[in-house]
């Protein structure tokens, strides 16, 4: 996995670092982070990205299996609502 860094908020530099896991360069990424919030506690994110506003359901499982099998929970993965955003970018 290549590992690369964002920041979301640039007042807070912290690097957040992120694993793309899969991608077809197409449509769709599952993404996954874990950041130590202290020597105690850490914080995991996980994201299906997609170039659509949606993807099929059959997509959707194979990504969510993935993450599995890189033992990454996906029971409280929530869908994105998209309707009233503006046209997507091309």
């Amino acid at each position: 996995m290549q590992q690369e860094i964002i920041t979301d908020d640039l007042s807070d530099p912290r690097p957040r670092p992120y694993w793309v896991l899969a991608t077809d360069y197409d449509s769709y990424a599952p993404v996954y982070s874990c950041t130590n919030v202290d020597e105690q506690f850490y914080v995991e994110f996980a994201w299906i990205m997609s170039r659509s506003r949606s993807l099929p359901a059959d997509t959707i499982t194979e990504l969510k299996d993935k993450l599995h099998f890189d033992h990454i929970e996906t029971d409280t993965m929530t869908v994105t609502d998209q309707t009233g955003c503006g046209s997507m970018p091309t």
